[in-house]
């Protein structure tokens, strides 16, 4: 279906015409996210809007593996840490700048 001219009521409602809400998969009562770009005004479906974020996320999951899993393992990692600091302060400040480094997160943690 190509454009279409649609009248917006004084309430500022419009319809969007069936052919193109069965194309979105847009189901009635369902959402829509609204942004204006370059002046025209943008609508987008939260499924597609989801699907996008999951998209660009995907290849750093692969990479880099469960936000869950890093987060634990840090936070299993500044536990040990913590231990270490507790009899020698400097090897674990040593310690931590390698560890966060490796990571690819040069700074954090120290």
């Amino acid at each position: 279906m190509g454009a279409v001219t649609v009248k917006v009521d004084a309430s500022g409602q419009l319809v969007i015409p069936r052919d193109m809400r069965e194309q979105l998969g847009i189901p009635e009562g369902g959402d829509l996210r609204l942004s204006v770009e370059d002046g025209e005004l943008r609508a987008v479906t939260v499924a597609a809007e989801v699907k996008e974020l999951r998209d660009l996320v995907r290849p750093w999951r692969r990479e880099h593996g469960s936000a869950v899993d890093q987060l634990l393992a840090e936070r299993r990692i500044e536990a040990a840490l913590e231990a270490v600091e507790d009899v020698d302060r400097e090897a674990a400040h040593s310690a931590r700048a390698a560890i966060f480094a490796q990571l690819g997160r040069v700074g954090d943690g120290c």
